[in-house]
């Protein structure tokens, strides 16, 4: 099942972005392309710095094109956010009416769900 990712992109650190070395860069791509058990339709930043448009300018060229084509810097742009998405879906974090983004329990309803499906496999 493929779905669409946000990420608050205004968490990522200037500290952080300076102490990554392209080769590690290209081993974090290689990893995500190759061998994350998941399926996007897009990853969505938004509220990103300047420096993470920098890094991520440095990890473009490693990306499959398709891959390029599914990632959205939308920056402090909502507009563009809110054309994709109802912003009735959306939690107000990420410029929505809905509720605050809690990782932590999207984390749980996602685990419940995986042991439920592979509970169906076992049984069935």
């Amino acid at each position: 099942m493929a779905s669409p990712v946000y990420f608050l992109a205004e968490i990522w650190s200037m500290k952080q972005a300076l102490s990554m070395r392209p080769s590690q860069l290209k081993k974090m791509v290689d990893m995500l392309q190759g061998a994350f058990p998941a399926r996007f339709k897009g990853v969505h930043f938004i509220h990103q710095p300047w420096y993470f448009t920098w890094t991520y300018a440095l990890v473009k060229p490693f990306l499959k094109t398709k891959v390029v084509q599914r990632v959205h810097l939308h920056g402090n742009n909502m507009r563009k956010l809110h054309a994709l998405f109802d912003p009735d879906t959306l939690p107000e974090d990420f410029g929505g009416r809905g509720p605050a983004y809690n990782p932590l329990q999207l984390t749980a309803q996602l685990s419940e769900e995986k042991g439920a499906s592979c509970e169906q496999t076992i049984t069935d």
